[in-house]
């Protein structure tokens, strides 16, 4: 899956999404694991129309009926072992439990949504970054460069954000290694280019850790919608 080093940048000047979007954030994140961000907008806001729903108000309670939806639909975007791992990732929502993310099993293709808010969320999604690099089989170095740079993101989502995931995803096909997406709901990215290329500096040193983490993964996207939020997306892959 080709990715480029800089991300589109989208200026919304719009209202900001509420707190009660979490669960279409994460099933976005499931679409996203092979659809653009366009392709996978079209198949939920398709699916919820389908269920009579908005996406606004999605509910755990939906899933179910969603996923049926979402199957088919698919089938105009996806290869068949892609739809196979994006409706895992989406069934896999419907069992998450609340325990510590650092416990949860780690399966290929699944996401592994860490919700971010709090400094130990942090150290969880390093902890659960270090067991995946190491069933993935990335070596040392290539495993602190991963667990450093999800410290990073989710560092990011807790200082200008407020909240957000981290999801990680253990991948085998069609190159071994582990992606990493940042997501929130936080005023964006302004200045993006800028702050990608190392040229942007503010009081708080924002900029400067993108710019490493960018250098420290094997591909790197970045979606920023000023005052709707930003998707970090990250592949770092065993050579």
């Amino acid at each position: 899956m080709a990715r480029s080093s800089v991300g589109s940048v989208v200026v919304n000047r719009g209202q900001r999404s509420s707190p009660g979007l979490a669960v279409q954030g994460k099933i976005q994140v499931c679409l996203r694991l092979y659809l653009s961000r366009i392709s996978a907008n079209l198949v939920l806001g398709r699916a919820c129309s389908r269920c009579g729903i908005s996406p606004r108000t999605i509910g755990i309670d939906h899933l179910s009926r969603l996923i049926g939806e979402i199957e088919p639909l698919l089938s105009a975007y996806l290869s068949r072992f892609e739809i196979r791992e994006t409706l895992k990732g989406l069934r896999g929502l419907q069992n998450q439990q609340s325990t510590d993310p650092s416990d949860r099993p780690i399966a290929e293709g699944r996401p592994h949504v860490i919700e971010i808010s709090r400094e130990e969320h942090i150290d969880a999604a390093r902890t659960t970054a270090l067991r995946m690099c190491r069933e993935t089989g990335l070596g040392n170095v290539d495993a602190v460069k991963v667990a450093t740079v999800v410290s990073e993101l989710a560092r990011n989502i807790c200082q200008y954000a407020g909240e957000g995931t981290i999801t990680l995803v253990l991948l085998e096909h069609p190159r071994p290694g582990v992606r990493i997406i940042a997501a929130d709901q936080g005023p964006g990215i302004p200045h993006l280019a800028e702050v990608v290329s190392g040229e942007w500096r503010s009081k708080t040193g924002m900029g400067l850790g993108l710019t490493g983490s960018r250098r420290l993964m094997s591909a790197f996207d970045i979606q920023a919608d000023q005052g709707k939020g930003t998707c970090i997306t990250a592949e770092k892959y065993l050579l």
